[in-house]
C-alpha cells in the first residue's frame, strides 16, 4: 500500500482528496503552512499534518501530491525531485480517482462552476442516486465515496487542470479571459475549453456570446437561459439532470431545498444591525453580477486576488467599481505570486480614485473594522477569493474597546 504525502494538504480540494485516499486504507500525511478548519478535520481523522517543512517527512513516502500553490523552491519538493519520489499534481490524482466511478459530470467555465456543480449534486442526491462530489467549496452533505455511481466535479481551467478529466458529461458555462498567466492568450484559453469538451462523451454548453465560438467546433447540447447568474446555473443543472433521467418537475422541486456553498452570497453576521455577507467573486464579471444582486448602494469591500489577474483585467475592474458610492479596496491576496507579477491593490485603488473619489483603500483589518462600525449605514459585503473571509469574521466580532475614529477618517 502506497504512502501519500500532500503538500498544501489544507487546501479545499487537497484535504478532500487526502481524506478519500485515507478512507481507502492508504497511508496519508502532509504539510501546510497554517492550521485551519481543514487541517483540524484531517488530524481528527487520524492524518498527520506538519506545519514546518522538513525533508524527514518524506523518508518513507512513495507519492507526493502537489498543487499550483507549491513553489519549485520548496525544500520538500526539491528533496522529492532529487530522490526520484513520484510526484503528481492534484488534477492528475483527481482523474485517477474519477476513473473509479461509472459516470463523471464535470462542470467547467470561467464563472459559476461551484454553484452549478453543487446544484447538480443536490438534485441527484435528492433523487436517490448514489452520488459523490468534488467541489471547490464547503457545501452541505459533502461526500466522496468509492461505492457511488456518479461523481460531480468542478473542472478548473487553471494550469489546464480540467484537461486531465475525461468525463461522461462535460459542461461549459462561459468562457471569458481568466488565468491568462497560464495561457499565451485568450485563443489559447478557448482552445483548452474546446479540448475539454472533445474529451467529454456528452457535451452541454450554456449559450452566450462568449460560448458561441464552440458552435462551429463541436456538436453540443445547447442550453438557453435568460436572467441572473443563479437562474442560468439552475437551468443548466436541471437540464443535465433531466438528461440523466431525472424528471424536470422533480428536479425543480428538489431545488427548493438547495443551500448555496460557503462564501456564495453567505450571510455571516451583522454590524450596526445590517447584514454582513461573504462572496467568492474575484473576476470582474462575477463581481458585477454580485453587485447587481446585492445592490449598488450597499458597502462593498473587495480584495483583489493575484497580481496578474488585477493587471490583465485592470480596466474591467475599474468599470465595475467606478460608479459605486461605498466601495473599499482591501490589500490584495497574492496567492502564488509576487508583486512583480502584476498590479497591486493600492495601484488599482489609485486609478479608481481618479474615476470615483468616494473609493477608499485599507491594508489594515483593525482600521477597516473601526471605519465600518463608524460609518456603515447599509448591508456590507466582503468580496474576493483570498483571505477576505477571515477579515470579515474579524470585523463582525464585538466592537468593544474599539477606539473612536474621526469623521474625516484617513486611510
Amino acid at each position: 500500500m502506497k504512502n501519500y504525502y500532500f503538500m498544501g494538504i489544507g487546501g479545499v480540494s487537497m484535504h478532500k482528496l487526502a481524506l478519500f485516499l485515507f478512507s481507502l486504507g492508504y497511508s496519508v500525511s502532509g504539510y501546510d503552512k497554517v492550521e485551519s478548519k481543514n487541517t483540524t478535520q484531517l488530524e481528527f481523522a487520524g492524518i498527520k499534518v506538519y506545519y514546518k517543512p522538513n525533508i524527514n517527512h518524506l523518508k518513507n513516502v512513495d507519492v507526493v501530491v502537489i498543487n499550483g500553490a507549491i513553489s519549485e523552491t520548496h525544500k520538500e519538493l526539491k528533496y522529492a525531485r532529487e530522490h526520484n519520489i513520484t510526484i503528481i499534481d492534484r488534477a492528475e490524482l483527481l482523474y485517477k480517482i474519477s476513473c473509479k466511478f461509472k459516470y463523471v459530470i464535470a462542470v467547467s467555465g470561467t464563472h459559476g462552476k461551484t454553484t452549478t456543480a453543487n446544484m447538480i449534486y443536490h438534485i441527484l442526491r435528492n433523487a436517490g442516486l448514489k452520488v459523490s462530489c468534488h467541489i471547490g467549496a464547503e457545501i452541505e452533505n459533502d461526500r466522496l465515496c468509492i461505492d457511488d455511481d456518479y461523481l460531480v466535479v468542478e473542472a478548473c481551467e487553471f494550469n489546464r487542470s480540467f484537461l486531465k478529466l475525461k468525463p461522461y458529461i462535460g459542461i461549459v458555462l462561459n468562457v471569458e479571459p481568466e488565468h491568462l498567466d497560464c495561457y499565451k492568450n485568450f485563443n489559447g484559453l478557448k482552445n483548452a475549453f474546446s479540448k475539454f469538451l472533445k474529451q467529454s462523451k456528452n457535451k452541454f454548453v450554456l449559450y452566450s456570446n462568449n460560448t458561441k465560438f464552440l458552435k462551429s467546433r463541436l456538436d453540443c447540447n445547447w442550453i438557453s437561459s435568460v436572467g441572473n447568474f443563479n437562474k442560468k446555473n439552475k437551468e443548466v443543472a436541471v437540464s443535465v439532470c433531466e438528461f440523466l433521467g431525472i424528471d424536470k418537475v422533480d428536479a425543480n422541486n428538489f431545488m427548493q431545498s438547495y443551500s448555496p456553498a460557503k462564501r456564495r452570497q453567505e450571510v455571516i453576521g451583522h454590524i450596526n444591525g445590517f447584514s454582513v455577507l461573504l462572496d467568492y467573486a474575484h473576476h470582474p464579471t462575477e463581481v458585477n453580477e454580485f453587485i447587481h444582486w446585492f445592490g449598488t448602494n450597499n458597502m462593498i469591500i473587495f480584495q483583489p486576488h493575484t497580481y496578474s489577474r488585477t493587471k490583465l483585467l485592470f480596466k474591467e475592474f475599474l468599470n465595475v467599481f467606478k460608479n459605486l458610492d461605498n466601495i473599499i479596496i482591501y490589500k490584495e491576496y497574492p496567492a502564488r505570486e509576487k508583486k512583480g507579477d502584476g498590479v497591486t491593490a493600492k495601484q488599482l485603488f489609485k486609478s479608481l480614485k481618479l474615476l470615483n473619489n468616494k473609493a477608499l483603500y485599507f491594508k489594515n483589518a483593525f482600521k477597516l473594522k473601526r471605519y465600518i462600525y463608524k460609518f456603515a449605514k447599509s448591508k456590507i459585503a466582503f468580496v474576493g477569493a483570498g483571505d477576505i473571509d477571515k477579515v470579515a469574521k474579524f470585523c463582525i466580532k464585538s466592537k468593544k474597546n474599539l477606539k473612536p475614529v474621526d469623521k474625516m477618517y484617513k486611510v
